[in-house]
């Protein structure tokens, strides 16, 4: 039977189609990995954790916001949250109807609507999903001013870092902001997640500025203290709440 199984898997790395058809048979047959060629091994954990990611887009629901998956239906409530233009100071553009078109049909980015009371408030994404290396960003977040403060923000962070550590099984969690937004970085440092640098002219943005982006992370290791935190906050805050 080794002498078989490994045939079989060693056969599959020819045809890589066939090899995602035979996960199910090495998830039954885990003694009998140690048989099997490094290579093969490999192949497998990828397979695995991409399937994870088919799990990229729940509703996530605490107790002062909902995430729900972006679509149509949440278009004209981000119109709505979107009014303010002190959202717009430090995003990639200043154009919401440019921004809501690229939120909804992005390759390799998962939005979600952030609602409050039933009302969208706000949004923010999964992107730069780099499954085979565990790996994803929580970025493109906005909130209305009315949410500013509140925990808002701080939940919604919680909750799609939560999913990506102990749902999706990501080793990191990257976040990018403009250097020059102390908001947002001052909140990235609060969660707390890592300082990492200053990315000089990262990116070109508003229709030609360029921007340096300063890169925060949180990895599996820091996730326990992260969470403790978090809750510890989330916790102070529905205690203060009328």
């Amino acid at each position: 039977m080794r002498d078989g199984f490994g045939e079989q898997l060693a056969e599959a790395i020819v045809d890589p189609v066939e090899l995602e058809g035979l996960v199910q048979v090495a998830r039954g047959r885990e003694q009998q990995l140690g048989f099997l060629c490094p290579r093969v091994t490999a192949h497998l954990v990828i397979i695995t954790h991409v399937e994870v990611f088919e799990k990229l887009a729940p509703r996530l629901e605490g107790r002062f916001v909902l995430l729900e998956p972006l679509g149509p239906e949440h278009v004209e409530g981000l119109r709505a949250a979107a009014a303010d233009e002190r959202i717009w100071t430090w995003m990639v553009t200043r154009d919401v109807e440019e921004w809501i078109a690229d939120a909804l049909r992005e390759e390799g980015r998962q939005a979600f609507a952030i609602l409050q009371s039933g009302v969208v408030v706000g949004s923010s994404s999964y992107m730069s999903l780099a499954p085979e290396h565990l790996r994803l960003e929580i970025g493109s977040t906005w909130m209305s001013p009315s949410t500013w403060s509140t925990g808002a923000n701080v939940e919604a962070k919680y909750l799609l870092l939560r999913h990506a550590f102990e749902t999706l099984d990501c080793s990191r969690v990257e976040f990018k902001t403009d250097a020059n937004n102390q908001r947002a970085r001052a909140a990235l440092a609060a969660l707390p997640a890592e300082f990492e640098g200053v990315h000089r002219k990262h990116m070109v943005v508003r229709g030609g500025e360029r921007r340096d982006s300063a890169w925060y992370a949180v990895i599996d290791d820091d996730w326990p203290r992260v969470k403790e935190t978090l809750e510890r906050r989330l916790t102070s805050l529905v205690e203060r709440s009328p």
